[in-house]
């Protein structure tokens, strides 16, 4: 799919980390898909004054990252290198206009985007299991804040 993307214009940004470098940090700009190319990526959220929790682990391929085709604004979670990695960045912006133009790698994204989605659900599940049905419940409602653009009832922040 990314050599399909690249043939038709869409940039790509490769770059490559060590170990311990960040490829985004909570807050930076939305701005991009991220695709593992090589090595193993942790995407995780911090939450308390020094904990994390990881949401995804990464091993040789995958997307990460933010999964829209829309630039959300910032980033909610970090994503760190546990081993050299490679990365590519595709630009959220030419990609969208791409994809208008020609859908033929839109099954592609669609199957990146389910499996971001199961492995999301999977760390969900791996918290309930640990007891964690307060952290779940303040989720659910910042989740539905987003969805709706509106303040909910014990949102809280």
């Amino acid at each position: 799919m990314l050599a399909s993307l690249e043939t038709s214009g869409v940039p790509l940004i490769e770059r490559r980390y060590s170990r311990g470098e960040h490829a985004y940090m909570r807050g930076d700009p939305d701005e991009g898909l991220w695709f593992l190319l090589e090595g193993t990526m942790e995407v995780y959220k911090l939450y308390g004054a020094f904990s994390k929790a990881t949401v995804r682990l990464l091993d040789g391929s995958g997307l990460f990252g933010e999964p829209s085709l829309r630039c959300a604004g910032r980033h909610r979670d970090s994503a760190e290198a546990l081993s050299a990695c490679r990365v590519a960045k595709v630009l959220k912006v030419p990609l969208l206009r791409h994809l208008s133009e020609d859908s033929s790698c839109a099954p592609a994204l669609l199957q990146a985007f389910a499996e971001c989605a199961e492995e999301r659900e999977a760390a969900v599940q791996r918290l309930l299991e640990r007891k964690v049905d307060s952290r779940l419940a303040c989720l659910l409602l910042k989740l539905a804040e987003r969805a709706s653009g509106r303040r909910v009832a014990g949102g809280g922040d």
